[in-house]
């Protein structure tokens, strides 16, 4: 279940509240003084004397934005401006110092990651392509064959991968195996290449500047061979099946949406899309209808917020992240608890990783 724990909590120095376990704080390397991050700002005085005044912390169930503790512990004095301005101004950018390394010295825009090998090996879909980083070496790769990768879902299952490359222009597929071997190669000279097909999607009325922005293969299949994956523009999503006969994804339907599809879901038997609304797309023969419950007057109000992800918090129970609030729900989209999560800043992205909420 969904909780937030203070146990063995620091508190926090300008407003004298617990720091959540998870929750985004900033921690002076010398008296170890810790502050929230909204209340960095209202610490003055010299280190190990603050002088707080931020006022009382908000509603209990309110979340505050997580950020990874292990960046916040290493501010430095040269970008405290930055962090405590509370606004991340800035792309996820890796570059690559160690000598012998084919990138040395090169700055890649990182758009999305998989892990290929726990601890030791990760695939980074970047702006300028697609990239094997060795975590132990700290060696960079660069595997040829795909000009950009703005996002891409694996399903080692199938052993099968889609990518969305070329600018977000084509979605391609290609076999994990062979990915996997390209990443794990040993030399630094050889730059492996990748052998591709794209998926061809004979969407009639597709615009110049429709671009590919989501794609995700479905786990949740009792046979791999039934999988599906869904693939979303900024008008419409395509569902593609997996043929067995011809080992690849194929386009089966295509539905067309009123504003861009932020997040895909898989349950067992439909999916959850975002759009305009929460939409639940029944998988046996591809209908869509509106996944929340607005029959129940406490549900209504959500027809008039931004959806933003689906998250599943149990087998029989999801978080339906909205813009404004979060709303629990049941498979049917039933409101399960009588209160709904608030946030204190704007939500761009969420991770759930039981029993924790990341914002």
């Amino acid at each position: 279940a969904l909780q937030e724990s203070k146990t063995g909590a620091p508190d926090c120095v300008a407003c004298k509240q617990s720091i959540i376990a998870g929750s985004a704080y900033w921690r002076c390397k010398e008296c170890k003084d810790a502050a929230h991050r909204k209340c960095r700002t209202n610490v003055q005085g010299e280190c190990g004397a603050p002088k707080p005044s931020a006022p009382s912390g908000a509603d209990a169930i309110s979340v505050a934005p997580s950020v990874g503790s292990s960046s916040l512990e290493s501010v430095d004095s040269t970008s405290s401006d930055n962090v405590g301005s509370g606004e991340y101004i800035g792309k996820l950018v890796y570059s690559s110092d160690a000598q012998g390394d084919q990138e040395h010295g090169k700055n890649l825009e990182v758009n999305c990651a998989f892990e290929v090998a726990e601890q030791q090996l990760l695939l980074l879909g970047c702006s300028t392509g697609l990239y094997a980083y060795h975590v132990d070496t700290q060696r960079l790769l660069h595997i040829a064959g795909i000009e950009s990768v703005s996002c891409m879902s694996i399903c080692k299952r199938l052993a099968k991968a889609i990518i969305v490359g070329t600018v977000a222009e084509k979605l391609i597929q290609c076999d994990y195996r062979q990915l996997k071997s390209r990443c794990q190669s040993s030399s630094a000279c050889h730059r492996p290449v990748l052998e591709t097909s794209a998926i061809e999607l004979p969407l009639a009325n597709r615009k110049a500047d429709e671009k590919w922005k989501l794609v995700l293969i479905s786990n949740e299949a009792e046979n791999a061979l039934d999988s599906v994956a869904i693939a979303a523009t900024s008008t419409r999503i395509v569902i593609l099946k997996y043929e067995h006969n011809l080992h690849k994804f194929n386009p089966v339907r295509a539905l067309d949406t009123n504003t861009a599809v932020t997040s895909i879901f898989f349950t067992r038997h439909s999916a959850i899309v975002s759009s305009d609304m929460f939409y639940e797309i029944d998988l046996d023969n591809y209908s869509a209808d509106v996944f929340v419950d607005l029959a129940n007057k406490s549900m209504q109000n959500t027809a008039n917020w931004q959806p933003l992800m689906a998250v599943r918090i149990s087998r029989q129970e999801y978080l339906l992240c909205f813009a404004e609030y979060g709303v629990f729900v049941d498979e049917f989209g039933c409101r399960s608890r009588p209160y709904d999560l608030s946030w204190v800043y704007a939500p761009t992205g969420f991770v759930y990783r039981e029993p924790f909420l990341f914002i």
